[in-house]
């Protein structure tokens, strides 16, 4: 019998459905185990917490004998109780300090921590007691002895809830516990019950991998008929449908690189890389359409830069396609994300500024000038400069519609032009 390859889907497909069948029978077997496990993790929580409410009863008790030896030494004035006061608040401070590391929730350690300030309170009014001169049990001795007293039942009650809130959570883990070994059972049974139809399931799961992939498949092509050929088909699998998906992939990537192209050659200006005449005419009147809409203004400005044609006859034009390279890549530095930047035809240039009134249009029309004016066009390493002439138009100031916001840019930018070029000047309402 020809064996079978195993990246191939018959293959997948046995190999699937037996590992599938095994993986149900052993979970019945390991989950039992597991929850076993669990169960017992709860107890040993349990244990745990409650090993930790008696250092809790062992630090109140502490507490309730610290205020012995200070009331003693008030009413015999005897110097041991001195000594005696002092390894209690030894003894008390080391279990405050092993009752808060041993403890996790943040909850009860907060009221621990509370106590622990109270007692520091209460060790500092004990420790005044006995360093006073005189002991007698006089009016002030009593004021001072019931402070004392009250940090001590105070520190005692902050105690009480904390030991509180853990016997709460203990009886809340007993309780979880003991309501999760019922569920385990039933969940065991139910395990059991559901084996042979997840089994089936399973089986039908592994047919339609056959059937999903080609869905896919198909689903894909119909996207890339429709035009989007970003659509990416993506199989986590190395089998024949991989192979194909890949192929699919290969052919949209390759229509997607010559349609870009296409569209850069049918929108972008060879030599300039902006958008060209054709493409300024079709984002200029979409641009109005949307102001339309918006009920903002949106600017044109016109650009040409002054006396190329005696430069062109200079140096060439070779140099003149350079330094219209340079002036283009100054406007691209210069103008939004949102504004659209092109050739129009020789040495002139359009911009379409959107949500752009004509007075703030002309400072950014100032700083191209200027930008352009400052910039070095190095030809055999001689510096010359060059300068532009600006004409702004504003619609819907200055027109109603595509065409006639052209003428009016066109005619604020012959103004600066016989107003001496190098200048900026905005179409007169």
């Amino acid at each position: 019998m020809k064996r079978l390859p195993t990246n191939s889907l018959i293959f997948k497909i046995i190999a699937g459905f037996t590992f599938i069948l095994l993986s149900v029978l052993l979970f019945g077997f390991v989950v039992e185990l597991l929850l076993g496990q669990v169960i017992e993790d709860y107890e040993d929580a349990e244990f745990n917490m409650r090993k930790q409410t008696h250092p809790i009863a062992h630090l109140k008790a502490d507490l309730l004998k610290a205020h012995i030896p200070v009331g003693d030494f008030l009413t015999t004035s005897n110097y041991d109780e001195i000594d005696q006061f002092d390894k209690s608040r030894t003894e008390i401070d080391r279990e405050f300090t092993l009752l808060k590391k041993n403890t996790s929730n943040q909850r009860t350690l907060g009221f621990i921590v509370d106590a622990e300030k109270t007692w520091t309170k209460a060790r500092v009014q004990g420790s005044s007691i006995l360093s006073a001169r005189y002991s007698s049990f006089d009016s002030a001795s009593a004021e001072r002895m019931r402070v004392f007293d009250n940090l001590i039942d105070s520190s005692i009650v902050k105690l009480d809830r904390a030991e509180a809130r853990m016997v709460e959570k203990v009886e809340k883990l007993h309780q979880s516990a003991k309501r999760f070994r019922g569920y385990a059972n039933i969940f065991i049974i139910i395990i059991w019950i559901l084996t042979p139809t997840i089994s089936i399931i399973a089986a039908l799961w592994l047919v339609k991998i056959v059937l999903n992939p080609i869905a896919s498949l198909q689903n894909g092509a119909r996207f890339i008929a429709d035009g989007d050929l970003e659509h990416d088909f993506a199989f986590q699998a190395s089998d024949e449908y991989e192979v194909l998906a890949e192929e699919f992939n290969i052919m949209a990537r390759r229509l997607k690189q010559n349609r870009d192209s296409l569209h850069e050659l049918a929108t972008q200006d060879g030599l300039t890389e902006l958008f060209n005449h054709r493409e300024f005419h079709r984002l200029l009147r979409q641009e109005i359409e949307r102001s339309k809409r918006s009920k903002k203004p949106v600017s044109l400005l016109f650009l040409d830069i002054d006396n190329f044609k005696n430069y062109n006859d200079t140096f060439g034009h070779m140099q003149g396609d350079n330094a219209l390279r340079i002036v283009a890549n100054i406007l691209m530095e210069q103008v939004r994300q949102i504004d659209v930047a092109a050739r129009y035809g020789g040495e002139e240039f359009a911009i379409v500024l959107p949500d752009t009134a004509a007075k703030k249009a002309s400072v950014i029309a100032e700083r191209i000038r200027e930008a352009i004016s400052i910039q070095p066009f190095i030809v055999k390493e001689e510096v010359n400069q060059l300068s532009v002439s600006i004409g702004i138009a504003e619609f819907p100031e200055n027109a109603e519609k595509a065409a006639d916001l052209i003428e009016a840019a066109d005619l604020a930018l012959y103004t600066a032009k016989r107003n001496g070029r190098d200048r900026v000047c905005i179409q007169s309402k």
